[in-house]
């Protein structure tokens, strides 16, 4: 379940060296019990409010993130290459643990322009369809409801005729699996999504429950989805994958970029 899940990404605290300082995420559905963990270490909250650390004014434009970081009563202005609230979420624990390690936050937080993710964690590419342009957003690592729930929020604010997610199933989440993957539907980010596809058992749940207008195809396995992903698109359109890695998107993530090649690809020369 997510509680247990938080636990155990937790224990990590148990590596501390002596005097070690923990970094936590104030936001999060689960930080009642990650407190539970952190009581006999130094521990540093940021978030939206945190006391630490906190995000302020974020604006995504196109394919930037722009916010204020304030981190122990500075201020540093942030422009992040990469649409989407979670990554400035993501830039704020950083900043807060720059200046642990020694480092200047300043020049850090200037650097975060030159940063992009990786290929599987949010990367974006464009891709040469027919023609025309099409909106990847390849986040087909892993997922569980909290990172489903941001990158449905970028494909969402995204600048495109259609907006399309791919979506397979979310492992681990305990008893509630299929619970948590019917509430999808139901998020507010999902109104502005034109079309959901399915990938497996659990993902079978959401496809079962989303309006007719919405519900794409859906099939038991990534390889099958992927044979038919080339009639699923077209120029115009935003895509986003997002999956547990052992849902294995990566082979829908492979179809997609077979269909064209990338020639403004954002992550750069």
């Amino acid at each position: 379940d997510i509680n247990g899940i938080a636990l155990e990404k937790a224990s990590i605290i148990d590596g501390l060296v002596p005097n070690g300082v923990a970094i936590m995420n104030a936001d999060t559905p689960c930080t009642k019990v990650i407190e539970t963990y952190t009581n006999d270490v130094t521990t540093l909250w940021f978030g939206a409010a945190a006391a630490d650390a906190s995000l302020s004014d974020v604006h995504v434009k196109g394919a930037e993130t722009h916010a204020v970081l304030q981190v122990e009563a500075a201020t540093y202005p942030v422009m992040i290459s990469s649409a989407g609230r979670h990554f400035a979420m993501n830039a704020l624990g950083a900043l807060l643990a720059v200046g642990y390690l020694g480092a200047d936050r300043r020049t850090a937080a200037t650097g975060l322009a030159a940063w992009n993710p990786v290929d599987g964690r949010g990367a974006r590419h464009t891709l040469n369809i027919n023609g025309g342009a099409l909106d990847l957003i390849d986040d087909a690592y892993n997922a569980n409801p909290t990172s489903l729930r941001a990158a449905m929020q970028v494909l969402a604010e995204a600048d495109a005729s259609r907006k399309i997610a791919f979506l397979g199933d979310m492992k681990e989440l305990g008893e509630k699996e299929h619970d948590f993957h019917r509430e999808v539907a139901n998020w507010p980010c999902t109104d502005a999504i034109d079309t959901i596809h399915t990938v497996g058992p659990l993902m079978k749940s959401l496809h079962d429950v989303l309006p007719d207008g919405k519900r794409g195809q859906h099939y038991e396995d990534s390889a099958a989805m992927a044979a038919q992903v080339a009639h699923l698109v077209q120029a115009g359109d935003a895509v986003l994958l997002k999956a547990s890695l052992s849902t294995n998107m990566r082979k829908v993530v492979d179809a997609l970029q077979e269909l064209g090649h990338p020639p403004m690809d954002n992550k750069g020369p």
